[in-house]
């Protein structure tokens, strides 16, 4: 009788802590979700960072790694070398403790990381290479992190980096993902190994239900963390300039926009919000948005995802994008080139009006709208993870 064979297991390392404030704890959660459909074992451990961060974890994710803050130890050559040192050893004592306490063979066990800086992964790799143990599978989500693509000392850094953890665990047991199309050519051409592509797991959540105002406003909200690549001087120049219909809008950004300073008086309304939204929150302005801004640079943002372009999308929204941008290539497969704006015409939110009370864009999102939760969900995922274990499995 033929042994069934053993689930792996997978181990999420959340190696960054951006305080809350971007994606990957959702998205660690959406892969534990996806994990339990297949019927793996999973976990995450954490960096010592995350106990100050005003979000909840499942209790069974180890916030066991001690890390120094990276961030703030840019231009430091010297702290920076030492601390990826000290990080090291934190992640090589804990795979002996995973593969002795926690998994121990011969279950299967894969290393995930969908977020990382370049600190970070030259810490894993060390960590790697400093434990004694060999018989682990390494999974790689990049998305982006620079442009790879026009720099090119990063880009040989990174390939190294690829090239030491393979030779770590095996050629078979090492795995570079993304999550574009577009994005898998690129790192393909770069790193010269294959690249496996997985949906963004954006499932549409449940949105509060809130009566509209009776102000006859019309709400935008530019969401995420104010940045240049994500157009602050595109939205700084919106406000402070006289356009027609800007006063029947409101716009809603982060406080740390600090976008009320180029107001108008007689323009566009700014209203900010929390810096740092709870998962409520969030879902809440999405309940209370007509529009969404999304006016990214399309050098930064040619290839790579963004994951409120496909909640907005799978939210209902109507997402406003730039140029030449990824979303703009995934707006316009079906047929919603009017969401693809000139953020410096003079008549841009007379077009927005136009958008909202057009019947066709709403049937064309709506369309859009059923294809992303069937792509871009939870279930998906786990199904491409299988197809990849399985792949790797039959190695």
């Amino acid at each position: 009788m033929k042994q069934k064979p053993i689930q792996p297991m997978l181990v999420s390392f959340l190696v960054d802590c951006d305080w809350g404030r971007g994606h990957s704890l959702e998205y660690n959660l959406s892969v534990r979700r996806a994990c339990m459909m297949n019927q793996w074992n999973t976990r995450a451990v954490l960096t010592n960072l995350w106990r100050v961060a005003p979000v909840q974890w499942p209790s069974d994710w180890d916030i066991c790694l001690d890390s120094p803050d990276f961030t703030q130890l840019r231009g430091k050559p010297l702290s920076q070398a030492q601390g990826i040192q000290r990080f090291s050893g934190e992640i090589a004592h804990y795979l002996t403790r995973l593969r002795r306490d926690i998994a121990p063979p011969p279950c299967p066990v894969i290393l995930f990381l969908e977020s990382f800086s370049l600190s970070t992964l030259i810490a894993f790799a060390l960590g790697l290479w400093r434990s004694s143990e060999r018989d682990l599978r390494v999974w790689l989500l990049y998305r982006g992190i620079v442009d790879l693509a026009h720099s090119p000392v990063h880009a040989q850094i990174y390939k190294w980096l690829n090239m030491g953890i393979q030779r770590t665990v095996g050629k078979s047991n090492f795995q570079v993902l993304t999550d574009s199309d577009r994005l898998a050519q690129t790192y393909k051409k770069i790193f010269q190994i294959p690249v496996y592509v997985l949906p963004v797991p954006h499932t549409a959540a449940e949105l509060p239900v809130f009566d509209p105002p009776g102000d006859g406003k019309i709400r935008c909200w530019w969401p995420g963390t104010p940045r240049t690549e994500k157009g602050l001087d595109l939205l700084q120049q919106m406000v402070s300039t006289p356009l027609i219909g800007a006063n029947r809008f409101i716009l809603r950004a982060s406080s740390d926009a600090n976008l009320q300073q180029f107001a108008r008086p007689d323009g566009l309304t700014v209203e900010a919000v929390a810096a740092t939204l709870s998962r409520e929150e969030y879902l809440g302005q999405f309940a209370r948005s007509n529009l969404l801004l999304l006016p990214y640079d399309p050098v930064a943002y040619r290839e790579r995802t963004s994951g409120i372009f496909i909640e907005a999308v799978v939210a209902g929204k109507i997402p406003l994008v730039s140029r030449d941008t990824w979303m703009a290539y995934e707006l316009q497969k079906y047929g919603l080139d009017p969401l693809v704006v000139d953020w410096s015409a003079a008549d841009i939110f007379l077009h927005f009006e136009y958008l909202l009370n057009n019947p066709q864009i709403q049937s064309k999102l709506a369309h859009m709208r059923n294809q992303y939760c069937s792509e871009h969900s939870e279930k998906n995922l786990a199904t491409k993870l299988k197809d990849l274990w399985q792949r790797h499995s039959d190695n």
